[in-house]
């Protein structure tokens, strides 16, 4: 999970890189690499691409709500903080909560239930909704951290029932899928350097999925979530090294109130 968090945080930093490609484009370009990847990784080892024929819904649904998210984010990282910006995708572990209760029938004591109020309000002081020029873009990372929630509930109730890489590889196949008739009237022929970060993004973004869908595996998502929320002070440095960001004293506070949230569900789960 911390790999995970990592590599999603400089795939970030490759997608401001790359400049005004499209977000559709820049998401393209990275699940064909990695259905590329995966294709020749799944036959080595004899693995199904597409799983069971009675998965097929889950899969698809997985998919969809992903690369929804995916877009949502690649838009809104832009033109957001990029530690704010981590800050609120933290949001995701608390709709993956509300999902697996909704959808898995999973419990949701009364702590997790004030917890994900508590989350939804510091999220508040993040966003600082003013309608203004940036309220957008941050209201489109919520919706990244909510369709990934969902798309991450998916993968817990894939469970052992089909293996990480095949998840991962119908995932960046169909959304290739799903985003080709985006991209047929609004390509933009990418300069050198693009392909260069393009190229970031698609292996950072490869390699963050993968280490995802193994963390799910290999240990309940209780006892692992706590670790993604590394991907804030790694949002931090890059945007601070890179490109000088400082959170304000709002955003700080909201991102410390999720963090410490975070931390007590944690330990009360470990209990």
């Amino acid at each position: 999970m911390l790999l995970s968090a990592f590599t999603f945080a400089v795939m970030s930093v490759f997608i401001r890189f790359a400049g005004d490609i499209p977000p559709a484009e820049k998401v393209i370009i990275r699940t064909i690499f990695s259905a590329f990847v995966l294709f020749f990784v799944l036959k080595k080892k004899k693995l199904p691409l597409f799983g069971k024929r009675w998965h097929q819904k889950l899969l698809l649904s997985r998919s969809l709500f992903g690369v929804i998210g995916i877009l949502f984010y690649f838009y809104g990282i832009n033109y957001v903080l990029l530690a704010d910006a981590s800050m609120i995708s933290r949001l995701n572990p608390f709709f993956v909560t509300f999902f697996a209760w909704l959808f898995l029938h999973e419990k949701l004591p009364r702590l997790q239930l004030f917890s994900l109020l508590i989350v939804f309000l510091s999220s508040l002081l993040i966003i600082k909704p003013q309608f203004n020029s940036n309220f957008l873009p941050s209201l489109a990372i919520v919706g990244a951290a909510l369709f990934t929630g969902a798309s991450h509930t998916i993968v817990r109730a894939l469970h052992f029932k089909e293996h990480p890489l095949t998840i991962v590889f119908y995932f960046s196949f169909a959304s290739t899928v799903f985003l080709l008739p985006f991209i047929a009237f609004d390509f933009v022929l990418p300069t050198n350097i693009q392909w260069f970060y393009l190229l970031g993004i698609s292996v950072t973004g490869l390699f963050s999925q993968i280490f995802l869908t193994f963390a799910f595996r290999l240990a309940p998502a209780s006892e692992i979530s706590i670790y993604s929320y590394s991907i804030i002070l790694f949002g931090a440095i890059f945007g601070f090294v890179f490109w000088g960001e400082v959170s304000d004293i709002y955003s700080i506070i909201g991102g410390i109130t999720i963090v410490i949230i975070s931390v007590i569900l944690y330990r009360y789960q470990k209990t």
